[in-house]
């Protein structure tokens, strides 16, 4: 069985938090207790509680943007649809030449879009600049798209 915290003991969870907020540190923190509350608690447990507090509010943190990402994504997925078809029809086509706002538009979506993936579980973020369209892939794709359209 886990042993309970001695500043959860003493009931100076509020004190803690109080005192880390004004950017104590744990040392500082367990000297401050000693002064004011004339108990001893070592700086090791002041750390732990901060951690384990840093730890649930994290967690509750993250339930909070997940199921605000869980309600968004579908209405996201079809705004990206539609800026996508934008996106699409705004190409450069084959030999034309790629203007950098064509680019800028592109890096910035793949970025929003592999955010929405991180912070929903759903992917990971991979800022790897290999794995990024390259002009000729580019031109492959309207090269599809062309014949797809004959």
């Amino acid at each position: 069985m886990p042993r309970m915290n001695t500043i959860i003991k003493y009931n100076l969870e509020s004190y803690v938090l109080d005192l880390v907020r004004q950017g104590l540190s744990s040392r500082e923190i367990a000297s401050k207790i000693k002064v004011d509350h004339n108990r001893e608690i070592s700086h090791n447990a002041v750390h732990r509680f901060t951690k384990e507090i840093r730890e649930e509010r994290a967690e509750v943190s993250k339930a909070v943007v997940q199921e605000h990402i869980q309600k968004t994504v579908p209405t996201d997925l079809q705004d990206l649809d539609d800026v996508l078809s934008v996106f699409k029809d705004s190409l450069p086509k084959k030999g034309d030449e790629i203007k950098p706002k064509h680019l800028q538009f592109y890096y910035a979506w793949i970025k929003g879009f592999e955010l929405k993936l991180k912070y929903s579980g759903a992917g990971e973020s991979n800022n790897d600049p290999n794995d990024m369209v390259t002009r000729d892939e580019l031109d492959e794709l309207l090269d599809e798209e062309d014949d797809d359209d004959e």
